[in-house]
């Protein structure tokens, strides 16, 4: 079941082996990240490919930066289909 994030203006995320990954397409990307350039501030996103799932099994400090980003964003097809597909 996806987790909802502290914000409420950003999406949910799905757990993947301890990685939380926004379930996000590319156009609420964008939607987002002009939204945040409007506003200023800061923010920052991760891309999230099986490798990066994979170094935070063995790396508190990258699973925390991951899981603290405003998205992080599935990248390639393996997390697309996980967070995707039925």
């Amino acid at each position: 079941m996806p987790a909802l994030p502290e914000n409420p203006s950003l999406p949910p995320r799905l757990d993947i082996l301890g990685t939380q990954i926004s379930l996000v397409q590319i156009p609420q990307v964008l939607d987002l990240m002009e939204g945040w350039i409007r506003e200023g501030g800061s923010h920052y996103l991760c891309l999230t490919n099986v490798h990066s799932v994979m170094t935070a099994q063995n790396d508190p400090l990258f699973r925390q930066a991951t899981n603290q980003a405003d998205l992080a964003v599935p990248d390639g097809m393996p997390p697309v289909d996980y967070v995707f597909l039925p």
